[in-house]
């Protein structure tokens, strides 16, 4: 076949040198003759220059058809369009080097312009720790504050939110599901990221803290939440307060995923790769078959019979029902256990005061605050929690 093609550009060459030298003679002739105009000789003459420039231009577009539309080419066109349409149909939009890149879409763009549902399922849900970091040098938490009333934007103008992050504390019944004895999922996960010699590897606590301060912010956000909605009636707060819902899930993770109405993006976790380094995708168009696939997994995974409420339903019905005073209450023992933190932290030795601000108990006190604050009120009888 690469024979045939090499004669066909030898003779289209040959055609095209054919063409010039009819194209060149005839001009050499009507200048160095003095042929008359109109005479038999000048048209014999134009006929000649004529057929040597479409010889000329015939063998031109032949060649840049042999070399554009060869049949090796031809078939590339076919497979690149064929790959392209398998592509579509998947829904893939785009591939990203690294997490890196979704989180600053996320955070810039897609969720700031959210309409109708965000879904969002990881290990840790590190979306303010990301949003913090995005600064040269040191996080800024003013980054995260502002992550957080984005999110408060949205929900207030109909947007629902459901978090799904990984299991931090299993109860007897989730230990036993999954035969965990003294480790958690997070130390697994952690073990799969760093080997155990490594000097990162914190046997689960380094991802641990991440996650409990992410969950700190999203009770945080739930209190932007009343806090915004406290002239609304009890009905339209429990609503919105509803929007938001946060859950912990058991199962070996395998993958993060982000969905802001008909954008997913994903991330597979890798052996020994730290989750932010790993490259991610896009899908676009909730009828496309991956998108389904994955956004099939996520709501799977939210209606398992493992899965639990990772913020107490008494706390919520409560800033539903008495939104000030349950948010000074919230605020009350949330100021207590910062007080009490600090002076444990001056009473301790100056070197193992680094090691406990890392240690994930840390990081709970807005979980605890909760906690404190439920221990000293009776909450109110409350109607059927609208659906997310």
């Amino acid at each position: 076949m690469r024979i045939h093609g090499d004669k066909l550009i030898r003779v289209t060459a040959l055609i095209g040198v054919v063409g010039l030298s009819l194209v060149v003679s005839s001009t050499v002739i009507a200048e160095t003759s003095k042929v008359e105009r109109h005479s038999p000789g000048d048209i014999a003459i134009t006929l000649l220059r004529e057929l040597g420039m479409a010889f000329t231009v015939a063998s031109v577009v032949a060649l840049a058809v042999e070399t554009l539309l060869s049949k090796e080419r031809i078939r590339g066109i076919v497979q690149l369009l064929s790959r392209w349409r398998d592509a579509d149909e998947l829904g893939f939009s785009r591939v990203y080097p690294n997490r890196q890149d979704v989180f600053h879409e996320l955070i810039d763009e897609s969720i700031p312009e959210a309409e109708h549902k965000i879904r969002v399922m990881g290990i840790c849900v590190s979306l303010f720790k990301e949003a913090e970091r995005r600064v040269e040098g040191h996080p800024d938490p003013a980054k995260s504050e502002q992550l957080v009333k984005v999110f408060c934007e949205r929900i207030m103008a109909g947007c629902h939110v459901q978090v799904l992050n990984l299991c931090r504390y299993p109860n007897e019944n989730q230990r036993q599901e999954y035969a965990l004895d003294k480790q958690n999922l997070y130390f697994w996960r952690e073990h799969d990221e760093d080997a155990e010699d490594s000097p990162q590897f914190q046997r689960g606590d380094r991802l641990l803290k991440i996650a409990n301060e992410a969950q700190g912010r999203w009770i945080h956000l739930l209190v932007s939440l009343a806090e915004a909605s406290v002239k609304k009636s009890e009905v339209e707060r429990r609503n919105i307060l509803f929007r938001l819902a946060v859950k912990e899930y058991v199962a070996l993770p395998s993958i993060s995923v982000y969905i802001v109405d008909d954008q997913l993006y994903f991330t597979p976790y890798l052996f020994r790769r730290h989750c932010r380094d790993v490259p991610s995708f896009a899908i676009q168009g909730e009828d496309k078959k991956l998108f389904q696939e994955y956004a099939g997994h996520f709501d799977a995974t939210w209606r398992d019979a493992l899965t639990t409420d990772a913020i107490p339903a008494k706390f919520i019905q409560l800033l539903a029902a008495k939104p000030r005073q349950t948010i000074e209450g919230y605020q009350t023992s949330l100021n207590e256990l910062r007080v009490e933190q600090k002076k444990q932290l001056q009473r301790m030795d100056a070197r193992a005061r680094p090691e406990h601000q890392q240690s994930p108990g840390y990081s709970q006190l807005e979980e605890n605050a909760i906690r404190r604050y439920l221990e000293k009120v009776t909450v109110p009888a409350v109607g059927d929690q609208p659906s997310a």
